[in-house]
């Protein structure tokens, strides 16, 4: 089946369910259908050509950051960035999974990320970029763990580009925090109760709409610096499986709804993927895009002034400081370290404010400068 008949009935999917909520307006569904089907062939034409590099480990780390760079200028300035349907379906394409039910789960997925999201900094931009920076892990890895049973299958692969897609879906701007008062996972439940009836009516088992609550959740920094949020329970989970904590403890003490990520070793690997793929462009890029990133997040959550302050607390509270996973260590850790080290510098130079972001560098600059270096290419 084409990707034009899939969506095709994917549109008729649509037009015959209603999921009441405001986000899935049939009439506006079935727009953005229409529009992702007019433009899908001029997208993939275009990822073809400017974003197969994810694909092939010739380049050294250092010239993939900046072609990612590069790419993601062009999606913000160009007015015509490819949708997530265009990208999921070069992905999977790309990832060769040809199961009928997961291609369309995903497609459900890009379609619903699609949906209109006016916030600054968790907008469709925002989506379109942690399903690029998952689509780069996600070959990494399988390139890390060919031929070993760790490495990802079709189903584990779809799973983690639905999530991609949908995993701030109708976020409001605020934070898990609502007149002083903690609501754990307030928007990432959310996000949860509006796609699941989606995916359960599109036939999802009960084991991957588990496996995407729980990525879902561990999206989750909150409490910032809190040993016990979701995140850095993921990370405990990782470290048990992964990192010779087993050894060290008999139980992980998870909440219980994040349990599945003691018993289930690829449901740690990818939880701490989805993680670190949300935090990656802020994180591990480049300093420029990640005083752009700050200044969206600024915008969106106090309409303020973007600062070095801002990146340090950010990579010290939400970060700490690392990527935990070998394939986030690869692609992101050098270019971390050095943009933490130009944050300090220019918190010592007074904490000045940085431009503001139609001046930024990262939209003004076309070739970006001092990318981290020594990064060794991945065979």
């Amino acid at each position: 089946m084409s990707w034009d008949t899939a969506l095709g009935a994917l549109s008729d999917f649509f037009e015959t369910h209603d999921f009441s909520s405001p986000l899935m307006e049939k009439g506006a569904v079935m727009q953005n259908i229409a529009d992702i089907r007019g433009n899908l062939a001029r997208d993939l034409a275009y990822l073809d050509k400017n974003a197969s590099f994810i694909f092939s480990f010739s380049d050294e780390l250092d010239n993939q950051t900046r072609k990612t760079i590069e790419l993601f200028r062009d999606f913000t300035v160009s007015g015509q960035c490819p949708s997530l349907v265009a990208l999921v379906t070069f992905a999977l394409d790309h990832f060769k999974v040809s199961d009928a039910h997961y291609r369309r789960l995903v497609l459900a997925a890009a379609v619903l990320g699609e949906t209109e999201h006016h916030q600054a900094y968790h907008s469709n931009m925002h989506f379109r970029k942690v399903t690029f920076q998952i689509m780069r892990m996600i070959a990494v890895y399988n390139n890390i763990y060919s031929g070993t049973s760790r490495a990802f299958d079709g189903r584990k692969i779809a799973i983690l580009l639905a999530t991609a897609c949908i995993h701030d879906f109708g976020h409001d701007g605020k934070g898990n925090t609502v007149k002083g008062v903690y609501i754990p996972h307030r928007l990432e439940q959310n996000s949860y109760d509006l796609v699941s009836p989606i995916f359960s009516a599109l036939g999802a088992e009960a084991k991957d709409l588990s496996m995407v609550h729980v990525m879902l959740l561990c999206t989750d920094v909150t409490p910032f610096k809190d040993n016990g949020n979701a995140v850095s329970q993921a990370k405990a989970a990782y470290r048990h499986h992964f990192l010779g904590g087993r050894h060290k403890m008999d139980s992980l003490n998870l909440d219980s709804d994040l349990a599945e990520l003691e018993d289930c070793p690829a449901a740690a690997a990818m939880t701490l993927m989805m993680h670190e793929a949300d935090i990656a462009t802020s994180a591990g890029l480049h300093y420029d895009i990640t005083k752009y990133e700050t200044g969206l997040l600024m915008r969106e959550i106090a309409d303020g002034e973007a600062r070095p302050e801002h990146v340090i607390n950010f990579l010290n509270d939400i970060c700490n400081r690392q990527m935990l996973s070998e394939v986030g260590q690869q692609l992101f850790a050098a270019n971390m370290a050095r943009i933490y080290a130009l944050a300090e510098d220019d918190m010592a130079k007074g904490n000045a404010p940085y431009p503001e972001l139609e001046d930024s560098n990262f939209l003004l600059d076309v070739h970006p400068r001092n990318i981290a270096k020594g990064s060794s290419a991945i065979n």
